[in-house]
């Protein structure tokens, strides 16, 4: 009655988890594809899909079982699109984790992609801030178009998110070949940043997913982490200041000691020519 109401006499896909295919499904399938049939003389739906359990640390979550978490609970301490790359990532009929390890797992990828996307918009800022015009590469694109049909291969096949997402990885890992942080890039290589940015926010909008802007994601996300480990921000950038005052003045000794202070916290830092860089390590 409802999928009547507001989608009318037919629908493509109705979806639920594996625990409805029998009795729910079987007898909404008897009931509503007999009904159709005999008033409009079409099928009622065309894809009857099926998703897995959600389990949390190697049990499935439920209410019987009491190991449920709230998504108003679990964005208390994490960025939504940390929920979102735990959904989408794993092939909809598998199981999907919803542990600290899944969690950690999330944020390496998100950080991962997102560390690449900030990299991109530094590189095109950098050329472009001097006036310079970027031209679209035919080569980028068409090595894009190539990957993109991959992607569509990947998930016209039963959504396979997951072969899906490892060709983006595999475009960051060449792409973290050719650019680095810090970099004097040519036009050439910032049109590559450009193109290559924008075809992952495609694949993104497709996943609602990697559309904030990727420097101040990555602030946010760490900001998040920081109140994890118990971290204060202010604190962190006066350590760093400190490496750097002592590296300054060469002693080495003691740039060594701090590093080290900051990687036991979990922070990472690099040294670019601007001046010393710091996240917290994922």
């Amino acid at each position: 009655a409802m999928i009547q109401s507001l989608f009318g006499d037919q629908i493509d896909i109705h979806g639920g988890g594996l625990d409805l295919m029998f009795p729910h499904h079987e007898n909404e399938i008897a009931q509503s594809e007999a009904c159709h049939e005999h008033q409009s003389g079409h099928k009622f739906v065309n894809y009857w899909m099926h998703w897995n359990m959600i389990q949390f640390s190697g049990s499935k979550m439920s209410k019987s079982l009491g190991n449920i978490v709230s998504l108003r609970d679990f964005l208390k301490d994490h960025h939504p699109e940390i929920y979102k790359w735990m959904m989408i990532t794993p092939h909809y009929r598998s199981t999907t984790e919803f542990g600290d390890d899944a969690v950690d797992l999330a944020i390496s990828g998100l950080a991962r992609i997102y560390s690449a996307l900030a990299l991109a918009e530094s590189v095109v800022q950098s050329v472009t801030s001097t006036g310079i015009v970027l031209r679209e590469s035919a080569q980028v694109s068409d090595e894009l178009t190539k990957v993109w049909a991959e992607i569509e291969t990947a998930i016209n096949d039963d959504f396979g998110t997951p072969a899906a997402f490892a060709q983006i990885f595999d475009l960051i890992r060449k792409f973290n070949s050719q650019f680095k942080r810090g970099m004097k890039a040519t036009a050439e290589q910032a049109a590559r940043a450009k193109q290559v940015s924008e075809f992952i926010k495609k694949f993104g909008a497709m996943m609602s997913l990697f559309q904030q802007p990727a420097a101040e994601f990555l602030v946010e996300l760490d900001n998040k982490l920081l109140k994890r480990k118990g971290l204060v921000r202010s604190e962190i950038d006066q350590l760093v200041e400190e490496r750097s005052r002592v590296r300054l003045a060469k002693d080495f000794a003691k740039s060594d000691e701090i590093r080290k202070k900051l990687t036991d916290m979990g922070i990472s830092v690099s040294d670019l020519p601007a001046g010393s860089f710091w996240e917290v390590s994922k």
